[in-house]
């Protein structure tokens, strides 16, 4: 019986043993193996992390390349604008809404830039016209004050051609003065800087009329006969006047020249009738 014990308790004890072994054996591989996974989940972590990281870095890089720069340059566009430079132009390419907006701030800046181009324009020929009228006007006064201080025989018409030519940018312009009887003329006046010959045509019946006229062989010359009433004393002759209308401020410049010289003559003319009336008497 003692035997048999011993043996039973021997037996025992290499099956406890042998368990043991088992289940050492048995939780170093559970050991090893959440080792394993733990590694493997610290891996999965790190390449989150990594991917996360890169994830980030390309939303802020596209966060600038396409919010933050379009913003700095539509912002430098509004300073740019604010100071008054409208052909300024923002580059933004793509078809979101910044782009959208670039486009319409480019289309807006060329649309104002047009309209400022027309109206700085506009105002330069104003102020054009102003000047030339102002230069226009004080000629007028010049030479009617001329006209009618200055006796008859001390008239300087050529200076006041002279002036008229430059004023309307004209040479060939010309003052035929006819005598009493308006069958020739005593009298031819060109401006000095005019190289073209006096009118050949000493026969002054083709420059009569009641107004400035154009004769159909000669539609490039316009003449403006110096009438006072019933007297015609003579004519202004305008060749190459085709590049004026009949409303130009030249052509209403040259008529009232016409009018003065005739006025006057007329004015001497009663001058002298007064003159020899009191010589009779």
């Amino acid at each position: 019986m003692q035997t048999g014990s011993i043996e039973d308790k021997a037996h025992l004890h290499q099956q406890v043993i042998l368990l043991a072994g088992y289940a050492d054996k048995f939780v170093s591989e559970v050991q090893v193996q959440a080792e394993n996974k733990i590694r493997l989940l610290r891996s999965i972590q790190l390449a989150a992390l990594f991917i996360t990281l890169l994830v980030g870095i390309f939303t802020l890089h596209l966060i600038s390349l396409r919010v933050e720069k379009p913003m700095a340059e539509l912002t430098h566009a509004a300073y740019a604008i604010g100071k008054g430079n409208f052909t300024y132009h923002v580059n933004l390419k793509g078809d979101d809404e910044l782009a959208l907006l670039g486009a319409t701030l480019n289309h807006t800046c060329n649309a104002i830039a047009s309209m400022y181009g027309q109206l700085e324009r506009r105002v330069k020929e104003q102020t054009k016209e102003l000047e030339l009228n102002n230069q226009a006007l004080s000629f007028l006064f010049k030479t009617v004050r001329m006209l009618l201080e200055t006796p008859q025989e001390k008239l300087n018409f050529q200076q006041t051609f002279d002036e008229l030519a430059e004023l309307i940018e004209v040479e060939d312009i010309e003052l035929c003065l006819m005598t009493a009887s308006g069958d020739r003329p005593y009298s031819q006046i060109k401006p000095s800087t005019d190289e073209h010959p006096f009118c050949a045509n000493q026969d002054c019946g083709q420059c009569t009329g009641n107004g400035a006229f154009i004769l159909v062989d000669q539609p490039t010359v316009t003449r403006f006969p110096l009438l006072y009433g019933s007297r015609n004393y003579g004519v202004i002759v305008l060749r190459g006047s085709e590049k004026f209308s009949s409303d130009s401020w030249q052509v209403q410049l040259v008529q009232s020249v016409a009018d003065q010289v005739a006025l006057s003559l007329n004015l001497h003319d009663q001058q002298e009738s007064v003159s020899k009336n009191c010589t009779f008497t």
